[in-house]
């Protein structure tokens, strides 16, 4: 008995022409003897046109996906969608671009020391760690928890406000209250009063005061000399 198959030898685009399903029977095959891309087709009882030459091998140089072939088993190149999950090694990534395992991620992040949040509250936290921060509610200053080598402490991390006196040769004062304010030296010719500050006058300088305010004197020859600073 003679089998005759069905044979051609056109290639589309690099690789054999394949035939349509009406043009194959059940059982039937085609040949395709191209040089350039040799293989055998079969029909299947779902009426889809099989390539049963080098099963399951896609076809080298068509980036498309090929149904099947090892296509549906394997990720493209160009990218898809795992249904699974992937096991990495567990081996320290050293390259910019290598995966990083889900252990590798949770072991770094653990290892990163992050001080807790401020907590602001009249008494210190208890059980703190190195370096977390107070907010003394009493006296509205912050405070870090410092530990030396051989004791461990809360240490303010903001300067004390008010207090400081700023004395420029009797010029501004900071008082209590943080307002800055002249300061007044008696033998500078200023002094203070109920009413506030007020200039002091030495008779025989030139100037003399009466009812009508300062007055500047016409008689110089009774001035004494100037004090030695």
């Amino acid at each position: 008995m003679k089998i005759q198959l069905k044979r051609s030898n056109v290639v589309e685009n690099g690789f054999a022409k394949v035939p349509t399903a009406s043009q194959m029977e059940y059982g039937e095959l085609a040949v395709n003897y191209n040089l350039d891309d040799p293989c055998i087709f079969i029909k299947d009882s779902d009426n889809k046109i099989i390539r049963i030459s080098n099963a399951g091998i896609p076809i080298s140089g068509d980036i498309n996906l090929q149904p099947g072939t090892l296509d549906e088993r394997y990720l493209m190149l160009t990218g898809g969608t795992m249904t699974g999950s992937i096991i990495l090694s567990t081996n320290t990534p050293t390259a910019d671009l290598e995966a990083a395992s889900k252990k590798y991620v949770d072991d770094s992040l653990e290892s990163i020391d992050i001080p807790a949040a401020t907590d602001p509250s009249p008494t210190p936290p208890s059980d703190p760690d190195t370096g977390q921060l107070w907010w003394n509610t009493n006296d509205g200053r912050l405070y870090i928890w410092y530990q030396d080598t051989d004791s461990a402490q809360w240490v303010p991390a903001t300067p004390e406000s008010g207090g400081s006196s700023i004395d420029i040769n009797g010029g501004l004062e900071e008082d209590a209250g943080g307002d800055i304010g002249i300061k007044v030296r008696p033998d500078y010719g200023l002094s203070t009063s109920s009413e506030g500050l007020q200039i002091d006058v030495r008779p025989g300088y030139g100037i003399s005061v009466s009812s009508l305010g300062i007055q500047i004197g016409d008689d110089w020859s009774n001035i004494p000399a100037l004090p030695e600073a």
